[in-house]
């Protein structure tokens, strides 16, 4: 799969990049800026294409989104590792999985009592 094809499944869309920005008070969540942000992947999309567990739904929310300045940008990839992206990975799995899962759809259990 070429970087370009990566990009088009796991990049996140204008509105996650919006929802980030706002999350974030548009600042650098690493030194605090008001320049240069982008919006970062705290799980990397080459480490999700190692790992086909990680979904591209999850490698682009909001969960795996992680606001920075250019500079602090480009030294957070100086550090990345296989095994950093393994400790964080079910962090942000948890966190986008506690975002979706609508525990009212458990309520046929209380449906079942009054039958």
């Amino acid at each position: 799969m070429s970087h370009s094809t990566n990009r088009e499944i796991y990049g996140f869309d204008p509105e996650t990049k919006k929802q980030a920005l706002e999350k974030s008070g548009f600042r650098c969540e690493m030194c605090g800026s008001t320049e240069h942000l982008e919006v970062n992947h705290l799980v990397s999309i080459w480490f999700a294409v190692e790992n086909p567990c990680l979904i591209p739904a999850v490698i682009k929310s909001i969960a795996n989104t992680q606001i920075l300045c250019h500079p602090c940008h480009a030294q957070s990839h100086l550090n990345e590792s296989r095994a950093k992206y393994a400790e964080i990975a079910p962090k942000v799995l948890d966190k986008y999985l506690q975002a979706k899962i609508d525990p009212h759809k458990d309520d046929w259990r209380d449906k079942l009592k009054t039958v």
